[in-house]
């Protein structure tokens, strides 16, 4: 990740070679890792969603690898956010858990595969994170439009201003402090 100055690991699926890969900035230990890739390379070839979007196809050493989204086996990397930085701060974000009541068509029936796959990855996450924040979106549908979307950020910006205000954060700063 040359082309960035910041710790990042972005994690996808190398179906070429049938492995979990890193775009990282720097080599996690016991992985596989890419730290010469672009950012917006390794984003994007964690983006390839299947059946949604094509692999990304990317050579590498003249040799072609083809990238999914590094959900479909690291979907919980946050476990390795320790190896980069002190403070680890996790969000979870509860989103409409009445889709079901909704008439089930192919798009819901995604979206509900995906939010029972984010609620079982929460609790690797919280074990990772040094504060947890939890944003409170039932009222939005995460295939909403761009005011819901607006509404749940809002929602987590208030949250956070007020576990600041309650000293909640307080950790961040100590450590922010001594470093």
């Amino acid at each position: 990740m040359s082309d960035i100055d910041m710790p990042i690991f972005i994690p996808t699926l190398d179906i070429t070679f049938k492995e979990t890969v890193y775009s990282s900035s720097k080599i996690i230990e016991n992985e596989k890792c890419f730290t010469n890739r672009t950012i917006w390379e390794a984003v994007k070839n964690s983006s390839s969603l299947p059946l949604l979007y094509m692999p990304n196809n990317v050579y590498i050493d003249g040799q072609l690898h083809q990238f999914l989204d590094g959900g479909m086996t690291n979907n919980t990397p946050s476990i390795h956010m320790n190896d980069f930085v002190d403070i680890v701060v996790g969000v979870e974000n509860l989103y409409n858990k009445y889709a079901n009541n909704k008439k089930v068509n192919l798009i819901t029936g995604i979206r509900n595969t995906f939010q029972g796959m984010r609620r079982s990855a929460v609790i690797h996450q919280k074990n990772a994170s040094t504060i947890w924040i939890t944003v409170n979106c039932n009222q939005v549908d995460i295939i909403g439009n761009e005011q819901d979307v607006l509404s749940c950020f809002n929602a987590g910006y208030d949250v956070t201003m007020k576990m600041y205000n309650q000293g909640k954060l307080d950790i961040i700063f100590d450590k922010l402090s001594k470093s």
